[in-house]
């Protein structure tokens, strides 16, 4: 099998060293391309895992534990100048709440927040029973984003590449600080993936700030649930300035490695097939009360 590349693949920068930040290439590969050596994390720490910050503080254990998630509550700010839409991207509304506890689907602002499936097919032959959901909510200070995985096999912590996050169970989010129309990505776009079994990883595209993402994992019935938390300062470029009306790219994917072979299935919201560095593409996140 021939090794799939992704489409505007590039070099990474080294950011937060010695936390987990990588670089490399962006490809995908076909059997028998992994790397050696990666990082195995114990299974006893399934069960609540805090995917720390890369740059920042390392997050509560996602069992329970309080988010790090700053900002404000309450009115939201309006946008002074929003980005426009573009017209015929998938787009979504989400509303101003701060989650008050790491990747737990039953916080109160998760109940208002649309479900959005991830339908597009982005490599590989799907894994029976692999499907998942995400919701986003912003405040002043984060954009969250919770995906819902189903997925029979679990998550295996024995694969967790820290060098090409993609190429393990992980969670792949795709940002455009000013929902730009471009075919391939700019300096106002970033990329940020979490490998599922590696808790000090946070992988962030080429020369892209990170202000202290963080990434948290919890295991539940069927799956698991995968929640990031984002400075907007960290969503492209010189980042966003949040308010009601504001309008950014977004791209949220899950990847999954069926019983451990090294051909991944990815699935996302906007991007079909291995376009998923085309922003053109991706899907859009109005910002609401």
């Amino acid at each position: 099998m021939q090794a799939e590349s992704r489409v505007g693949a590039g070099r990474r920068s080294r950011v937060g060293e010695g936390l987990g930040c990588r670089a490399g290439p962006r490809v995908r590969r076909g059997d028998g391309g992994r790397s050696p050596g990666l990082p195995t994390v114990a299974a006893a720490a399934l069960a609540g895992l805090a995917l720390a910050a890369c740059g920042g503080a390392g997050g509560a254990a996602a069992g329970g534990g309080a988010a790090n998630v700053g900002g404000s509550s309450g009115t939201a700010p309006k946008a002074a100048n929003p980005n426009p839409q573009r017209p015929g991207a998938p787009t979504i509304t989400i509303h101003f709440c701060t989650p008050k506890a790491a990747a737990n689907a039953a916080d109160p602002c998760w109940k208002d927040a649309t479900a959005t499936p991830l339908t597009n097919v982005m490599a590989g032959t799907m894994a029976t029973g692999f499907s998942g959901t995400f919701q986003a909510v912003w405040n002043t200070k984060n954009l969250f984003i919770l995906e819902q995985i189903k997925n029979p096999e679990g998550f295996n912590p024995s694969n967790a590449n820290t060098t090409d996050p993609w190429e393990s169970d992980a969670m792949e989010v795709y940002l455009s600080s000013d929902n730009g129309t471009d075919t391939g990505m700019s300096s106002n776009d970033t990329q940020i993936d979490i490998p599922l079994g590696a808790p000090s990883s946070v992988w962030v595209y080429t020369n892209q700030s990170d202000n202290g993402v963080q990434g948290y994992v919890k295991n539940v019935s069927g799956g698991y649930d995968v929640m990031l938390t984002i400075p907007w300062a960290d969503t492209g470029g010189s980042g966003t300035t949040p308010g009601i009306g504001q309008v950014i790219g977004l791209d949220p994917a899950a990847d999954t490695y069926s019983n451990g072979t090294s051909q991944n299935q990815s699935i996302a919201w906007g991007s079909p097939g291995s376009s998923e560095q085309n922003p053109s593409i991706w899907g859009q996140a109005v910002l609401a009360q």
